[in-house]
Formats: C-alpha cells, structure tokens, sequence
C-alpha cells in the first residue's frame, strides 16, 4: 500500500497479498466470479479500457477526469469493477496522481493489480477489495471520491439504499468532493415482474417509495455542486444479472443516467 493511503485505514485487513488489501468483501450481493474475471481479463477487455476508458459517456468521463485533475489530490475510486470506472481518464491526464482502486470483488482487485504488475505500468495505483456499506476507512480521510455506477451498484445498500452514501459522506473530508456516474431504473415495475418470474432475490428498490437518488444525496448531507443529465440506456443482456434476466423473459429494462459533483461542506 502506497504512503498515501497507508493511513486511511481504520482496521487491519485479514489478508494481505502482494500489498493489496483484502477485507473479506467476497460475499457482499452478487459477483464476478474467478472464472468470468480471468476470461475477461484474457480476452484483453483489461488493457482496452486501461488505455482508453469506456466508450459510453466519454465526454462526460473526461470532464469529471479534468476536475479531478484540477484538484490535485490523491483520490479513491470505488467499485471499480472491469471497467476501472473513471481512472483510466484521471491517468491518461495524470498518470503520477495517486490513486485507491477499490471493488468489493476480491477477484477483480487481484487482477487490477495483476495487470499493472505483469505490464511493468507506471501508475501511482493502490488496492484494496471492501464493501462500499461499511468501508474500512477512517472518518474524514480520503480528499477525492470517484466511481462508475458505484453507489447504484452497491448490493448492500439497506432497504432505504442509503448506506453506500453515508459511508462516502463519512469517510470524505469536509471540503472534499465526490465525482460519480450512476443510474436509476426508470421502468421498475418491469424490473419487479422480472425478478418474480425466476422467484429471485430483487436488489432494485422503488424510487417512489426510497427516493431518487438525488434525494438520497442530498439527504445523505451532500451538497450538488453540479449535475448532468445523460438520458436513458436499454439495460444489456452482458450488462448485469437483470440484463440477463430481462432478455430472458423478452422485457425491455432501461436505465435513466446522471453525472454529479457533490461536495461535503
């Protein structure tokens, strides 16, 4: 573990391999398993979007990478998932910005770091596998917080999905700024007809009856420092599991998307 980020930590992980911190987050919500890990990792799906970044929201992905660069301050990127959610456009600015790569699978932290290991990359990239609901982090220590879908992906998020966003407002400084992409279910009474047919567990909960997500933020005690609004998506079969469940049972899922600045004050 980098000195940056050496003394973030409020425990001691249970494993340490290789300088990578593991704190036994393999059982929170659904996962990529080893197998799907290692089959996209050599399928060359790694390096595609450590040199380049995702396709979707490009524009968007380098405005939020500019203002992170602006700041100047080593920042934590949290469900990082295959896709290395805004790093890769952070980097490709400034490739000596340090940087907690985070995910809650075990498997996609080790071969992140893998990755930057085998290819002798000279990136200033720390890891670390934990649960976005109960980070072990200490209260007001990480200055910048990024992430793709990583509040909205959070499987642990309680029945009101405020925990992931209380864990960020805690663990940021006053001062700090978090800089995310997510998305909302726009249809969820499809999404609820979806998980009933297969009598599978629904991670999705109602808008109407939680909030949206923007409530929750604001609620969580962020202030919206700037917002873009970035439409609707049709969820992918290769997407997620409602992806897969959704082509299975021939309803069209689709996703409302938004980029924010939020600033703890």
């Amino acid at each position: 573990m980098k000195k940056e980020f050496s003394n973030v930590f409020k425990i001691a992980p249970p494993l340490i391999k290789d300088g990578v911190y593991y704190y036994d987050s393999q059982d929170a919500g659904d996962q990529f398993s080893l197998e799907e890990v290692v089959d996209t990792y050599n399928s060359g799906f790694f390096k595609k979007v450590f040199n380049n970044g995702r396709t979707i929201h490009r524009e968007v992905f380098n405005i939020l990478a500019k203002k992170v660069n602006e700041i100047n301050k080593p920042y934590m990127e949290i469900s990082c998932g295959p896709g290395l959610g805004l790093a890769p456009f952070i980097k490709n600015i400034n490739p000596n910005l340090p940087a907690l790569i985070t995910d809650a699978c075990p498997y996609i932290i080790e071969y992140w770091h893998k990755y930057t290991k085998d290819n002798n990359i000279k990136v200033d990239f720390s890891f670390a596998a934990f649960d976005n609901s109960c980070m072990p982090i200490k209260d007001n220590s990480i200055d910048v917080i990024t992430s793709y879908l990583g509040i909205s992906s959070t499987r642990t998020n309680g029945e009101d999905e405020m925990n992931c966003l209380k864990e960020l407002y805690r663990v940021l400084k006053h001062g700090g700024y978090v800089f995310t992409i997510e998305n909302e279910i726009a249809n969820y009474e499809d999404v609820e007809l979806i998980f009933e047919k297969p009598n599978r567990f629904n991670y999705y909960h109602d808008k109407k009856v939680i909030g949206t997500l923007e409530q929750r933020i604001e609620k969580a005690g962020f202030t919206i420092f700037g917002k873009f609004d970035l439409g609707k998506t049709k969820i992918d079969i290769d997407q997620c599991e409602l992806g897969e469940l959704a082509s299975e049972f021939g309803i069209d899922v689709y996703f409302e998307s938004k980029a924010f600045i939020l600033v703890k004050e």
